[in-house]
C-alpha cells in the first residue's frame, strides 16, 4: 500500500478534495427515460460541483432525446465548468447523429455491431463535419466478435490521419469464461491491448487508449490509490479518498465511479439536494464503497496476471457478491 501523508491535501474543503493528479469530472447518462426532474436539477449540481473541482462533465446519450437534453443543460452551465464532451451512444446510421452545441466536444461512439456504416465512413464523417482532426477523438466499441477487425481499423485511423483512438470495450467480469457472450474475456482483452499496442511505436504513432475505469495492473499495484485501497494519510499521494469521478444515471441517482453498482452504494439522488450531503460528508457517505474498494484490490487486483484490470466490472461484480454495502 501507498505510505505517506499529506493533510494538506486530505482535509475537505473547495480546493482540498483533489491532488494534481486527479481529473476529477461529473458523468450523466441522457436518454429517453430522462425524467423532467432531472434535466431540471443538472445544471445546478453540476455547476455545484464545479466549486469543488469538477470542472469537467462527461454526458453519455443515445442520439435523439439525450443530445438535445445534453445541449439543454449545457446552455445553464456556468464558466466554471471548463470543458463539456458528449459521447453519443447507439448510433444505427451516422445520418441520424445530432450535432449541437458549440461548446460541447463531441464524440460518436462507433459500434460496428449495430452501426450500418463502415469505419471509414464514420472516420470522413468526423472529419467532415467541421472540426480539425486534431481535435475529433474517434471512439470504437469493440466485443469479442470484431476484435478480428481492430487491426486493420486501426490502420485506416492512422491512413486517414488520426493521431488518437479510443476503444470502448465490451467486458463483462462475469462473463470471463464465458464464449456465448460478445464481451471480451480477460484472455481476449489482453489480446486487445497486444494489437493495439504496436501502433504506439510506429513511424506514424496512433496512440490508442481505453474508456475510464479500465487500468494498467501495475499501475494499481505501484500505486493502490489509484483504485481507492488506499487515501488520506497511509497514501504517498496524498489523495483525499473522494471519489474522481461521480457518476448520475438517468433515474437521478449519484454513484461513485460506476453507475453499474448496486444500490446500497448510491451516494445520493440528484432530486435530494445534489451534490451537497456528499461534498459535506464524503467520508461516511462513502465507506461502503471505499470498503468494496479495498476488497476488490485485495482478492483481485493483487493477483491479476494480466495487463489490465477492468475496475468499473471488477466492483459491480464484487457489488453483486458481497449482498451488501456494509
Amino acid at each position: 500500500m501507498c505510505a505517506g501523508s499529506n493533510n494538506d491535501v486530505a482535509r475537505t474543503g473547495i480546493g482540498r478534495l483533489f491532488s494534481a493528479a486527479d481529473r476529477p469530472h461529473v458523468a450523466c447518462t441522457l436518454g429517453a427515460t430522462s425524467p423532467d426532474s432531472v434535466v431540471e436539477e443538472l445544471p445546478r449540481a453540476i455547476n455545484d460541483a464545479s466549486e469543488w473541482g469538477f470542472q469537467k462533465v462527461l454526458f453519455e446519450a443515445d442520439t435523439k432525446r439525450g443530445s438535445a437534453l445534453c445541449d439543454e443543460v449545457a446552455s445553464h452551465l456556468n464558466s466554471s465548468v471548463k470543458s463539456i464532451w458528449l459521447v453519443q451512444m447507439d448510433v444505427t446510421s451516422l445520418s441520424d447523429v445530432s450535432w449541437k452545441g458549440s461548446g460541447v466536444r463531441h464524440v460518436v461512439l462507433y459500434d460496428p455491431a449495430v452501426c450500418a456504416d463502415t469505419f471509414l465512413e464514420y472516420l470522413r464523417f468526423c472529419a467532415d463535419r467541421g472540426m480539425r482532426r486534431s481535435k475529433v477523438l474517434p471512439a470504437v466499441r469493440i466485443g469479442r466478435r470484431h476484435l478480428q477487425y481492430l487491426s486493420g481499423m486501426l490502420e485506416t485511423a492512422q491512413e486517414e490521419g488520426f493521431s488518437t483512438v479510443l476503444l470502448w470495450p465490451r467486458f463483462g467480469i462475469e462473463q470471463w469464461a464465458s464464449q456465448e457472450e460478445d464481451k471480451l474475456s480477460v484472455e481476449s482483452f489482453e489480446q486487445l491491448h497486444s494489437i493495439a499496442a504496436p501502433f504506439g511505436q510506429s513511424d506514424k504513432p496512433l496512440r490508442v487508449y481505453v474508456r475510464p475505469g479500465i487500468l494498467p495492473t501495475a499501475l494499481l499495484l505501484d500505486h493502490p490509490c489509484n483504485g481507492y485501497a488506499c487515501c488520506g494519510e497511509h497514501c504517498h499521494g496524498g489523495r483525499s479518498g473522494f471519489p474522481r469521478r461521480l457518476v448520475i444515471d438517468a433515474e437521478g441517482k449519484i454513484w461513485p465511479e460506476t453507475r453499474h453498482l448496486t444500490d446500497e452504494y448510491s451516494v445520493g439522488r440528484i432530486q435530494n439536494g445534489g451534490f451537497g450531503g456528499l461534498f459535506h460528508n464524503w467520508a461516511d457517505v462513502c465507506r461502503p464503497f471505499h470498503k468494496l474498494c479495498v476488497r476488490s484490490y485485495e482478492e483481485f487486483v493483487m493477483h491479476n496476471p494480466y495487463f489490465y484490470t477492468p475496475l468499473h466490472e471488477l466492483w459491480a461484480h464484487m457489488a453483486r457478491i458481497s449482498g451488501g454495502g456494509q
